[in-house]
């Protein structure tokens, strides 16, 4: 009798283990760290966190030496590394008020793919849809009711 609660309970420890990683596909509400990212990316693709770790390690060691030689590195459906050139400027000391002279650089910049932009970004009011919004057509409605006339075509 022994025997069938110690199996019992070794069958309720493995499906509680599989509910918690079928039921783990919600991302944490605060901020990942990296430890965070590569455990939830080990839980969701059944592969050791030390894989994942490999793997990001990877494809930043990829992305600089790219952006290094290339100029840019792009990562699909995410965005692109882009190297920039700053030119000579000059500055201003908040301290004390004297204009200096800030030197020319090289930086980062990264661009975010379209298809990474669209789920983040509400669209612009200069867009399509603010276009479409406030063309005279629509407005022929609005106008009449309020104005008491309509507008001409042409």
């Amino acid at each position: 009798m022994a025997t069938k609660k110690t199996a019992t309970k070794a069958t309720a420890k493995a499906a509680t283990s599989t509910a918690t990683s079928t039921k783990g596909t919600k991302l944490p509400a605060t901020k990942m760290t990296k430890t965070a990212v590569i455990r939830y990316m080990a839980e969701q693709m059944e592969v050791s966190p030390k894989q994942i770790g490999a793997f990001l390690s990877l494809l930043i060691e990829t992305a600089v030496a790219q952006t290094r030689k290339q100029g840019e590195f792009t990562i699909p459906g995410l965005g692109k590394l882009v190297k920039a050139q700053r030119a000579a400027r000059m500055g201003r000391n908040p301290a004390t008020g004297e204009a200096i002279k800030i030197k020319a650089k090289t930086t980062v910049k990264f661009r975010l793919a379209k298809a990474a932009r669209m789920p983040l970004c509400r669209p612009s009011p200069s867009g399509n849809i603010g276009r479409k919004l406030f063309r005279l057509s629509n407005l022929r409605p609005i106008r009449k009711i309020l104005f008491g006339c309509s507008i001409s075509a042409g």
